[in-house]
């Protein structure tokens, strides 16, 4: 599935719903999950951002695996519409799900093109009869190959709050234009800000900017695999990923949306090239 305005070329997979490929005026600026660091690209974080140490989970008195970051990434969706202007991806609960997540829902994410944005927007509903518990949050990564040649911009210079639990680490840092990036992952492994101001981030590189839209989030990952690795991921994220020592990642203690039956979430992002 592709789509392509002229200034942006967007190609899709049904696995995880994910992009393949996105170029800006000829150039790949998409990490596309074939080196040696890392082999995701862009993956969906539903119904949980990360997971629990133990790769497993009590709800309501049953067990459960759980794999990280939720169900989406791992499964292959449908796709119900590719029309040339949009393209509509679907994934319904099912028997394999339930082994993970014992709700039933329908999620679809959607990819529109407008000049040089890609807008991709989620709808999830709760089919169940009960009331469904759930995180999310964005993973996309960006092909850096100097970093002494990026830096990441804040669409306002403010103070946000870098956060780590499990080290007990919460303070502020200074952000404007944040060239300390490579520094800081190596020592905190992901970068996790909060009580963020600004709607945006722009990472410029001598190749290309990017533009993430984070105003829908309460939470920012920034992270990398390794010190050599050619990406930086920005994830704007809805809670922290705190639930490493967690016994039960829905549990009223965690950030959660809580969906009504029947009811639909919705929530969107663009990924703007210049």
């Amino acid at each position: 599935m592709i789509l392509d305005n002229g200034i942006l070329k967007l190609e899709l997979c049904n696995k995880g719903g994910e992009m393949a490929s996105l170029t800006y005026k000829g150039l790949d600026v998409l990490y596309k999950g074939d080196g040696q660091y890392w082999s995701g690209k862009n993956p969906t974080l539903f119904p949980m951002i990360s997971s629990p140490n133990s790769k497993k989970y009590t709800l309501d008195g049953k067990e459960y695996p759980c794999r990280n970051h939720g169900l989406i990434r791992y499964a292959i969706l449908d796709t119900i519409c590719d029309d040339g202007e949009k393209v509509v991806m679907e994934l319904k609960s099912s028997d394999e799900t339930l082994k993970e997540y014992p709700f039933e829902f329908t999620y679809h994410i959607t990819y529109t093109l407008d000049n040089n944005k890609v807008l991709i927007n989620y709808d999830i509903t709760n089919d169940d009869e009960k009331v469904m518990p759930f995180t999310f949050g964005l993973h996309p990564a960006f092909i850096v190959r100097d970093f002494n040649k990026m830096s990441l911009v804040f669409e306002e210079d403010e103070e946000g709050t870098v956060i780590k639990e499990s080290a007990g680490i919460n303070k502020k840092m200074k952000l404007g234009e944040y060239k300390n990036f490579l520094k800081d992952v190596a020592e905190l492994q992901t970068i996790v800000l909060k009580d963020l101001k600004s709607k945006y981030l722009l990472m410029k590189t001598d190749e290309y900017n990017v533009k993430v839209d984070m105003s829908s989030f309460g939470y920012l990952g920034l992270w990398n695999a390794d010190q050599k690795a050619d990406f930086i991921c920005i994830e704007p994220w809805l809670s922290n990923n705190n639930i490493k020592e967690a016994t039960n990642p829905f549990d009223d203690k965690f950030e959660l949306i809580k969906l009504n039956p029947k009811e639909t979430y919705k929530i969107g992002y663009y990924i703007e090239l210049c």
